[in-house]
């Protein structure tokens, strides 16, 4: 609604017609990425500071969270560094790691661990969408170029980055 603060994440159940709505899960955010943990209940999901239409933002940093879909409540909330507008995407690698973008920065949640556990620039620029593939490596756009990444398999790794199109915007 024009000049409302904050989102919502709302989740549908096709076996049932259940509709939920969570609103204000991150206060005067807009919920603007999401991925669902291996544990099929678990939704990782990123904010942004930007709201609708006829808003300013009032928040200063976007935050990164874990909600129990079972129990309606969240789990987890991580707010990102000071001056990080947005965490644009997520997607949960084959190992149940989550890696997710916000700005140009690359970061993986360990959700064994309930804690972020590697962090480098994202090789790709400002990642605009993630997606997991069958093959095991992750795909993505970022804002100049789609490209496809090696999860991390030890601690300490760097993840890879391949570039399948650049030039110009995508």
């Amino acid at each position: 609604t024009y000049g409302k603060m904050g989102g919502a994440l709302s989740i549908y159940d096709p076996e049932t017609g259940a509709f939920e709505v969570h609103r204000h899960i991150m206060p005067n955010q807009s919920i603007v990425s999401l991925t669902c943990g291996l544990d099929g209940w678990t939704i990782y999901g990123g904010s942004s500071v930007d709201n609708g239409e006829g808003t300013t933002p009032v928040e200063s940093r976007a935050h990164f969270f874990a909600w129990d879909a079972r129990e309606g409540k969240l789990m987890l909330d991580i707010p990102m560094p000071p001056g990080t507008s947005d965490v644009d995407s997520l997607a949960t690698a084959p190992d149940g790691l989550i890696y997710g973008c916000a700005g140009s920065t690359l970061f993986i949640f360990d959700p064994q661990a309930g804690a972020i556990v590697h962090k480098q620039s994202a090789g790709a620029g400002e990642i605009r969408q993630m997606v997991a593939w069958a093959d095991g490596l992750i795909y993505g756009i970022s804002e100049n170029a789609v490209f496809r990444m090696k999860p991390i398999s030890a601690p300490g790794e760097m993840v890879g980055f391949e570039r399948l199109y650049s030039g110009g915007r995508i």
